[in-house]
């Protein structure tokens, strides 16, 4: 579903489009799981669960394969799971 969303909006944009998303990242990490495992059950209670959790080599495949890629960012909105896309091709 994530995929066919971000291929309709690649097949929309132009090459100064931009896209921020946000997305749960897998690191490995016992205190990020922790801190997803809680913002999941915030964001539930709300009535929209998160459903899906990607390592970074899913998240950079999951790009590629819709058209996009990831443009320069700070580490740390990356590590938060922040991420701006531009078309793919396009820097």
């Amino acid at each position: 579903m994530l995929e066919a969303l971000l291929h309709a909006l690649r097949i929309c944009a132009n090459d100064r489009s931009r896209l921020a998303i946000s997305l749960s990242v897998d690191t490995g990490s016992a205190e990020q799981a922790q801190r997803r495992a809680r913002f999941g059950a915030a964001v539930a209670a709300m009535g929209e669960p998160a459903r899906t959790v990607l390592t970074v080599d899913d998240a950079e495949a999951l790009f590629a394969n819709a058209g996009w890629a990831r443009a320069n960012g700070s580490e740390r909105a990356g590590r938060a799971g922040l991420v701006t896309l531009v078309p793919a091709g396009v820097r």
